[in-house]
C-alpha cells in the first residue's frame, strides 16, 4: 500500500518533466521519450525540470495563497515526507492523509495548472528556438536528432552560417541490386533514434549495374535506365538499406519578365 502510495505520487510530481520534453522536442524528437530509462540522460532531463517547475509553481501557489484567504497553503514538510516514503511517523502520515482528503479540488487544480504551465512552456521554448535559428547557431541548443539536420538539409547551415536554405532533399538508396531515387517527404526514427524508414516522392529506380557512364546530370524522365515507380509515396525499411546518398538543391529564384 505505501509502495503504491509513493509510486504514484512519484508519478504525480515526475509527469510535468515528461509534458514540458515532449512539447520542446516537437516532431523533432518525436520518439525519443519512449526510449525513457530510469539511468538514461532524459531521465535526468526529466527529474531536473520536474524539480525546478515543481518548485517554481509551489512559490507561485503559496504567493497566491497569501494574497486570497480562500487559497490552500502547500505544506513542504508533508510533501517531503510524501517523498521519502518513511511512513513510521504516524503524526506526519496522518496530517499528509487529512490534508489531501480535506483540500481535493485544490490539489487537483495545482496539479492541472502545473501541467498546462509544463506544456506551454515547453511549446513556447521550442517555437523560439526554431523561430530564431537558436539551435542552429549553438549547440548548446541543438536537439539531439543528428538526423532532421540531415535530412532537412540545416546541416549545411550550421557548417556556414551564410548558406541558403535548401529547397529540396533528394535521397538516393541501394536495396539488394537497385538504386532508387526520391525526393525526401518524411522520415520515421526507432525507439533508440536510429533512422527507421524513409518516404520518398516521385520515386525511380534502376539497376545498380547500369552506372552512368559520364558524370553528366542524368534527366530521370528521359534515362532509359530508371523505371518510375507507381505511387504518391514509396516507403524504404532502412533495416535493408546498404547506403544512403543525400542530395541539397536550390532552386533559383523567380525574377520578373520584363513586359
Amino acid at each position: 500500500m505505501n509502495f503504491a502510495f509513493q509510486a504514484v505520487f512519484f508519478l504525480l510530481l515526475l509527469i510535468p518533466g515528461f509534458i514540458f520534453r515532449s512539447n520542446y522536442n516537437g516532431r523533432i524528437l518525436k520518439d525519443q521519450l519512449q526510449s525513457f530509462t530510469p539511468f538514461s540522460n532524459e531521465a535526468i532531463y526529466v527529474i531536473i525540470i520536474s524539480a525546478s517547475l515543481n518548485s517554481f509553481w509551489v512559490i507561485v501557489s503559496n504567493a497566491i495563497g497569501r494574497i486570497d484567504s480562500i487559497a490552500v497553503q502547500i505544506d513542504l514538510p508533508t510533501v517531503m515526507f510524501l517523498l521519502l516514503g518513511n511512513y513510521g511517523d504516524t503524526e506526519l502520515l496522518q496530517r499528509a492523509i487529512d490534508s489531501v482528503s480535506n483540500h481535493p479540488i485544490p490539489i487537483l487544480l495545482y496539479f492541472i495548472s502545473l501541467y498546462a504551465l509544463s506544456s506551454i512552456l515547453g511549446k513556447s521554448m521550442h517555437y523560439v528556438i526554431r523561430k530564431y535559428g537558436l539551435d542552429i547557431k549553438f549547440a548548446l541548443f541543438r536537439f539531439r536528432n543528428p538526423w532532421h539536420y540531415i535530412l532537412t538539409g540545416e546541416v549545411m547551415e550550421i557548417d556556414n552560417p551564410n548558406a541558403d536554405e535548401v529547397d529540396l532533399v533528394s535521397v538516393s538508396a541501394i536495396i539488394d541490386d537497385y538504386l532508387y531515387i526520391g525526393a525526401l517527404a518524411d522520415y520515421e526514427l526507432d525507439e533508440r533514434g536510429n533512422l527507421a524508414r524513409i518516404t520518398l516522392e516521385k520515386t525511380y529506380r534502376r539497376k545498380l549495374s547500369d552506372d552512368a557512364t559520364s558524370d553528366n546530370t542524368v534527366n530521370l524522365e528521359e534515362d532509359s535506365r530508371y523505371y518510375k515507380i507507381r505511387g504518391d509515396y514509396f516507403i524504404i525499411d532502412c533495416s535493408n538499406t546498404r547506403n544512403l546518398n543525400i542530395d541539397y538543391w536550390y532552386l533559383p529564384e523567380e525574377t520578373e519578365v520584363p513586359s
